[in-house]
């Protein structure tokens, strides 16, 4: 009886190319971040390539570690990902605070 084709890590593999990408074109991330996320996005796109047409039925060590791997970026690119909404939530709070404050400054010289 063969084996049970396993899971391609491709499918996983794309989503993380596609976060990878959409991070580097993120203006809240530094220049030199960005430039090292699209270089990591172009060359796991290469390995994509690769994988797309492969078929997996034994799990073995390194397959296994792939799949461990994946786990682990795609974790870290979300917590990223989350980290810089909650900075561009933050820039915008203190961006509202500014304005609610100079119309309170304002207001407040109307009075006098």
């Amino acid at each position: 009886m063969p084996n049970q084709p396993l899971p391609n890590p491709a499918e996983q593999l794309g989503a993380i190319v596609s976060q990878l990408y959409e991070l580097a074109g993120n203006s809240a991330v530094p220049g030199g971040q960005r430039q090292a996320l699209f270089l990591k996005a172009h060359n796991r796109r290469g390995d994509l390539n690769e994988l797309v047409a492969m078929q997996f039925t034994n799990e073995t060590a390194a397959y296994q570690s792939v799949m461990a791997s994946l786990d682990k970026v795609t974790a870290a690119l979300n917590q990223a990902e989350q980290s810089i909404q909650n900075v561009t939530d933050v820039v915008n709070g203190a961006g509202q605070l500014a304005a609610a404050i100079d119309n309170l400054l304002q207001e407040r010289s109307e009075e006098h």
